[in-house]
């Protein structure tokens, strides 16, 4: 659900007049009588605003007048911090990449118009010299997920409420639409391999959420139909199938489980077709994520991934009272592999949640 945010405070402004009028919370209706409106100068200037907290969505900016009738050109910059908002295209890595967040907008007279879809907290609006604006009110859209808890931090320690409280935002902000996305500011794919501790998140916070189930129906829906892997990454069809476990165990939603029952059997014999008797993996890929790809350890965390994914594939078959026996055949394949890994903490991670055990030399790597 879409709400409006006010904005908290003005950073800096220049060449802007009467900016009180701003934080008037009132009707966000444009009408021909308005009095108390902020009005910007023909030449030129700036306005620079915090909205406190950081936003999924756009700007709304309702205006009034527009000077000798014309439309009046902005150009609007999101960002994360001051400097992202003040940021040129290049600078600082400031980019228009995904969800753009430098963009030129004409505003009409007695307009209502809302710019933009990305992640926030600042904005700047820079104005065009040779007209003036006279505007009633500019708000943020807030769309981050807005469900009922079911469960919250209730311990006393005040940094881990904070952390808790961080992470709560950002799985909200990455639940806003009718899908799950990886981060707000990236693209709007719908990605599995970052979908699990989303789902771990969500199912915590709230129970059964509809965006997952949307999201996990969305890529098996589209990946059988492509005859493909999911988001043609071999291990984000097994992050798939960890998914859905993970998700019928958190749940409950066993009717929504029962539905994906065919795929998860065709995703675990589209696995088993790529690993031969001596547990030699003939994936096309072996992506765990960009800090391990290529690296020494890339092919064990690929590995494990499957373990962890299949594991859970096999109690989910044996829940619903289907036929395991190729899954397990997988797992006997899968385990008769060194799984030493000799650089990478990820996947020493990846090896204690698939294992359940790790050496004392990996202890070390994970915990330094």
């Amino acid at each position: 659900m879409k709400r409006y945010v006010f904005p908290k405070k003005i950073v800096k402004s220049v060449n802007v007049f009467n900016e009180k009028a701003l934080f008037i919370k009132r009707d966000l209706q444009v009408d021909l009588f308005e009095t108390d409106v902020c009005t910007t100068g023909k030449d030129g200037g700036y306005i620079i605003l915090d909205f406190g907290r950081e936003l999924c969505g756009g700007l709304r900016i309702l205006t009034v007048t527009v000077s000798d009738g014309k439309t009046c050109e902005v150009r609007i910059r999101f960002g994360e911090s001051l400097s992202e908002c003040c940021a040129e295209l290049g600078e600082k890595n400031a980019t228009n990449e995904h969800s753009p967040r430098d963009i030129k907008y004409v505003i009409p007279f007695a307009s209502d118009v809302t710019v933009g879809q990305t992640g926030y907290r600042f904005v700047r609006i820079d104005f065009q010299k040779g007209c003036s604006l006279g505007v009633k009110n500019i708000v943020g859209t807030d769309e981050a997920l807005k469900l009922p808890l079911k469960n919250r931090y209730s311990g006393t320690d005040k940094k881990t409420a904070k952390i808790f409280a961080v992470a709560k935002r950002t799985v909200d902000l990455c639940s806003s639409g009718e899908y799950i996305w990886d981060g707000i500011k990236r693209d709007r794919l719908v990605w599995s391999g970052d979908l699990y501790p989303e789902i771990v998140s969500l199912t915590y916070l709230y129970g059964r959420v509809k965006q997952i189930e949307r999201t996990l129906d969305f890529e098996r829906t589209h990946a059988k139909f492509m005859g493909k892997w999911i988001s043609l990454i071999t291990t984000y069809s097994m992050w798939w199938l960890a998914c859905v476990a993970e998700y019928f165990s958190s749940a409950g939603a066993r009717e929504f489980t029962a539905k994906q029952i065919p795929y998860v059997k065709e995703v675990i014999a589209q696995f088993n077709d790529c690993v031969d008797e001596n547990g030699e993996m003939h994936y096309p890929e072996h992506f765990v994520d960009w800090d391990t790809k290529d690296s020494v350890d890339e092919e064990t965390g690929s590995r494990l991934i499957c373990v962890f994914a299949v594991k859970k594939g096999i109690r989910l078959l044996r829940e619903f009272g289907e036929d395991a026996a190729t899954a397990e055949r997988l797992l006997e394949k899968l385990l008769k592999a060194d799984f030493t890994v000799k650089e990478k903490k990820q996947v020493v991670a990846l090896k204690y949640f698939a294992l359940g055990k790790i050496s004392d030399t990996e202890y070390q790597m994970l915990t330094h």
